[in-house]
């Protein structure tokens, strides 16, 4: 920094006369961010003075020239981060030969360093001591430990000195805001940046250029930003109890809305954001979140997770969960609820049941839970032959829901009412009741009702024999549960589409469609529609 503000105080008739003689020439000044100010006033003179001189100027943060043209240098695109990483591997440890499992821990290690070169060189060093598996267990908790080198200039001693460079020099404000913004995981965009910074929007958005200009986020291609790894860990030593109180609200309210559009709105949009959100809601999940709020933080990870038959640390955060809301009657039900149509969905019938009949013994728990409840027994009660129950409970929330005039639950009944009815042998007047329920589904957008009429009334096609008008129903309400982001029952609609297409003749598809079900069932951990599929197959060998 000194010899750079030397090169720039030299006397002004010198350096403009010794420009002006170079010709047509680069040059290149190094890591000018901490003079970029003086630097920028200069360099106006001297290009005005040598105009055939080409400038290079690395900085971390822009000159603010009227025709500079910025050139970002984010990480290394991953397999060049880990072609780097392997090179300064292969000098630290000479004659060694990472094996296939070694490669890919130091793939996974590059990929969780941002592709920063100086991250990637200081990891290298460290490999004499650490096998690839262990550093990146070590770094995956800190990656600020990172350093070495004696003979790199102090700042490139440690990732911690490289980033500290960075942050010290924010205004007070911008350090504030980069605190709150450590508070997440992932990717964010403008809406959560002013929410954890507690800034109006406008402020939040000129405060986020500020710091994508001083290198501290990553823009991407979406639009949202993310903070570096390295950053995130130095900035969050500064997190405190409050932000993360503010963290887990703002990603409760956020699961809560996205997780009913997933199930009445735009599920496609909707499972992609909350997908997109998996670490912040897992993160705000050990904050210590309200009853409510842990519920609406699950109900977004059932929400984007579900959709592909769930996961084993699904199933443990729900009974987490329904351990941790047992003083809340409300919340009880509803996570009750929420693990019972997981188990409906993957065919786990009696232990869906279970969840049903808990939540139903629960006491003082509002309405509307109670209702989400009484839906999924419902189906988990035809799914148990006992169709007469089934259709009395759906009219029994169909009848409460529109006295109270909640259009959308009363929407959900009257479909569940009419899978009853076709189930216990009323055809035409499920007939009538699904094509209802059609009509207002679309009226209304609600997209999941909608995909799920177009399935049940290509059962009752089936039913009557019509076995073409039936295969096209059930590929209508295939593509639209794909179109929403549901694979689960777009899947199961897989297994209906081939029994049509078997009833039909046509049994090369049919047979394709359920090694393609087949494959899908095992994939989302669906037992009852692996069952099914194999049994079909078993059939038409038969």
């Amino acid at each position: 920094r000194e010899l750079l503000l030397q090169f720039i105080r030299a006397p002004r008739g010198t350096l403009d006369a010794y420009f002006a003689r170079r010709g047509r020439a680069l040059v290149i000044l190094d890591e000018c961010e901490g003079v970029a100010d003086p630097l920028a006033a200069s360099l106006a003179r001297w290009r005005a003075a040598a105009p055939d001189l080409l400038w290079l100027v690395t900085s971390r943060r822009p000159l603010g020239l009227r025709d500079e043209r910025v050139i970002p240098l984010v990480g290394l695109a991953p397999d060049d981060a880990t072609a780097l990483l392997l090179e300064r591997a292969a000098r630290a440890l000479p004659g060694w030969r990472p094996s296939a499992s070694e490669r890919a821990s130091l793939a996974a290690l590059a990929l969780s360093l941002d592709g920063m070169p100086l991250a990637l060189e200081l990891a290298a060093a460290r490999l004499p001591t650490a096998s690839p598996d262990d550093l990146r267990a070590q770094l995956s908790a800190r990656t600020l430990a990172l350093s070495g080198g004696a003979d790199l200039p102090p700042r490139h001693r440690s990732l911690r000195a490289a980033v500290a460079s960075s942050v010290d020099a924010l205004t007070e404000a911008l350090r504030a805001d980069l605190r709150a913004l450590s508070a997440l995981r992932g990717p964010f965009d403008l809406a959560a940046a002013a929410s954890l910074t507690q800034r109006p929007a406008d402020v939040a958005r000129a405060h986020l250029a500020a710091l994508a200009a001083e290198s501290l986020t990553q823009r991407l291609p979406d639009g949202r930003q993310r903070l570096f790894t390295a950053v995130r860990e130095l900035a969050a030593e500064g997190l405190d109890d409050g932000l993360r109180v503010r963290h887990a609200a703002y990603f409760a309210e956020l699961a809560e809305r996205l997780a009913g559009e997933v199930q009445h709105g735009d599920a496609g949009a909707a499972v992609a954001a909350l997908r997109g959100a998996l670490d912040d809601l897992s993160a705000a999940l050990d904050a210590s979140p309200t009853s409510a709020q842990r519920v609406s933080l699950v109900a977004g990870l059932d929400a984007a997770l579900m959709a592909s038959g769930g996961t084993d640390a699904l199933d443990a955060t729900l009974a987490h969960t329904i351990a941790a809301v047992a003083d809340d009657p409300s919340s009880l039900v509803r996570a009750h609820a929420l693990r019972a149509r997981g188990r409906y969905l993957r065919g786990h019938v009696t232990d869906a049941w279970a969840d049903v009949t808990a939540a139903l013994t629960v006491t003082g728990a509002d309405e509307r839970a109670r209702w989400e409840a009484r839906l999924t027994g419902s189906a988990t009660l035809r799914s148990l032959l006992r169709y007469d129950e089934a259709l009395a409970e759906a009219t029994a929330v169909f009848d409460a829901a529109r006295v109270a005039g909640e259009a959308e639950v009363a929407l959900r009944a009257r479909h569940q009412m009419a899978c009853a009815m076709l189930l216990r042998g009323d055809d035409e007047a499920a007939k009538g009741v699904f094509l209802e329920a059609l009509a207002a589904a679309r009226a209304t957008g609600a997209r999941r009702v909608e995909a799920l009429c177009l399935t049940n009334l290509g059962v009752a096609a089936l039913r009557r024999g019509e076995h073409e008008a039936a295969a096209l129903r059930f590929a209508q309400g295939e593509a639209a549960f794909e179109a929403i982001g549901d694979a689960l029952l777009a899947a199961k609609l897989a297994v209906h589409r081939a029994h049509a297409r078997l009833e039909a003749g046509a049994a090369g598809e049919a047979l394709a469609l359920l090694d393609e079900a087949a494959r899908r069932a095992r994939e989302l951990r669906d037992a009852e529609m692996a069952a099914e599929a194999t049994l079909l197959r078993a059939r038409h060998a038969g």
